[in-house]
């Protein structure tokens, strides 16, 4: 993954990111901290996420893994398109929390 973006540089608002992602049993929960943008799964610690460009962020913690935002428009998120060490997985943007696992 990239070095972490520049604070401030062309980039979606945290807050517009987010929400819970889901397809079928696989969701996930992107939450807003004093810190940036954190990702969970129910039973599991959140995760810190770290910008490498606009909507693009990787977990600080778990090398290989990523996330990716998919915009419907400028203020509107459609989706999050999730990179494993083996694996990509697209969740839209909806719902509740379920059997997903970090590692």
């Amino acid at each position: 993954f990239r070095e972490p973006l520049a604070a401030g540089v062309g980039t979606v608002p945290l807050e517009l990111l987010s929400g819970r992602y889901g397809v079928g049993e696989q969701v996930i929960q992107v939450d807003l901290s004093n810190r940036g943008l954190t990702v969970s799964i129910e039973g599991q610690r959140p995760f810190e996420l770290v910008r490498a460009d606009e909507a693009e962020f990787y977990l600080k913690q778990l090398p290989g893994y990523g996330l990716t935002f998919e915009m419907q428009d400028s203020i509107t998120v459609a989706a999050v398109v999730l990179t494993l060490p083996n694996e990509i997985v697209t969740l839209e943007k909806q719902g509740s929390i379920a059997n997903l696992s970090f590692a």
